[in-house]
């Protein structure tokens, strides 16, 4: 377990070391939004496989970082660590799963 909470200026990197968090500068927020929008309207979101690989993903993202999640959530909410593991996080994978 993590001891410091998450700031937003900290790293975020998989179980296996992959690439840090980076995050998106503000003059690209405006390409990513149109980006996002002609995606959604070409109709590539409907395909069910694109849905379930985008679910498949947030459900990798949770697992390798359960225990920074759990510590933002103690940090920001208050929430005790058992609580957050089983309440937020172990919860969320189950509906993901479920989907999926």
């Amino acid at each position: 377990m993590l001891t410091e909470p998450l700031r937003i200026n900290d790293t975020m990197s998989s179980a296996n070391n992959s690439s840090p968090l980076t995050y998106t500068p503000i003059s690209d927020i405006g390409k990513r939004i149109n980006t996002a929008r002609q995606a959604y309207q070409s109709g590539k979101t409907k395909n069910m496989e694109w849905r379930c690989s985008q679910i498949r993903q947030i459900k990798k993202l949770m697992e390798e970082n359960t225990d920074r999640i759990v510590n933002a959530l103690a940090s920001d909410l208050h929430r005790p660590e058992l609580e957050g593991v089983v309440a937020e996080v172990g919860d969320l994978m189950n509906k993901k799963e479920r989907k999926i």
